[in-house]
């Protein structure tokens, strides 16, 4: 039975393995076994790991709204504003349509049911030969009358019909212009005044 020994000779030019047979009763047997140069060739290389970079979350574009401008009155404060404003809704006008009167009823009184003419006061100036009265009366009387005055005179389908635009602003200002040149006929129309009060009542009521 042979025991092999394995003794690995190197020099310059090559590597040389001689395997040493040794038995006991018998002499050593050496066999060389000559193999090519150098060994490195047949290392194997483990390929280089690459960091991965690290993923960034993608940046979030926050769309930024235009500020709201809002429009004030434009010749002082309006009495019981959101007390005209829900009645003439109760009346049956829209929320457009409504501001655009009321933005009427605003130059003719400020709001002011009693404000008093000679020749028509109250809450929009009903004159007294239409059944209007210098001093005007209380604010529900007021209203009544001004619901009467618009089914005499037209109707509330065609007030709302008539409040048009792209926007509730534009809408309100619409309403405000046909109003008082429909409704009111007034003297003296000042309608860009109406019509900005409209706005301002339909961006106070919050109808955007």
């Amino acid at each position: 039975m042979f025991a092999l020994i394995p003794v690995l000779f190197m020099d310059h030019s090559s590597t040389t393995l001689q395997l040493q047979a040794q038995h006991n009763l018998r002499p050593a047997v050496t066999r060389v076994v000559t193999l090519p140069t150098p060994l490195s060739k047949f290392v194997v290389h483990a390929a280089p790991k690459h960091k991965r970079a690290p993923v960034r979350p993608a940046a979030r574009h926050t769309a930024t709204r235009a500020p709201k401008v809002t429009v004030s009155l434009p010749t002082g404060p309006m009495q019981h504003e959101s007390a005209i404003y829900g009645a003439l809704r109760g009346m049956g006008l829209s929320p457009v349509a409504a501001a655009g009167v009321e933005g009427n009823l605003y130059q003719e009184s400020h709001g002011d049911p009693h404000i008093y003419s000679p020749v028509g006061g109250g809450l929009f100036g009903l004159t007294n030969e239409n059944g209007g009265s210098p001093n005007g009366g209380s604010l529900p009387y007021e209203l009544h009358k001004l619901n009467v005055y618009i089914a005499q005179n037209g109707s509330i389908a065609d007030v709302n019909a008539h409040a048009t635009g792209s926007t509730p602003e534009a809408q309100a200002a619409s309403a405000a212009r046909d109003f008082v040149l429909r409704y009111e006929r007034a003297g003296i129309p000042a309608a860009d005044t109406r019509m900005q009060a409209a706005v301002h009542f339909v961006q106070s009521q919050g109808h955007l």
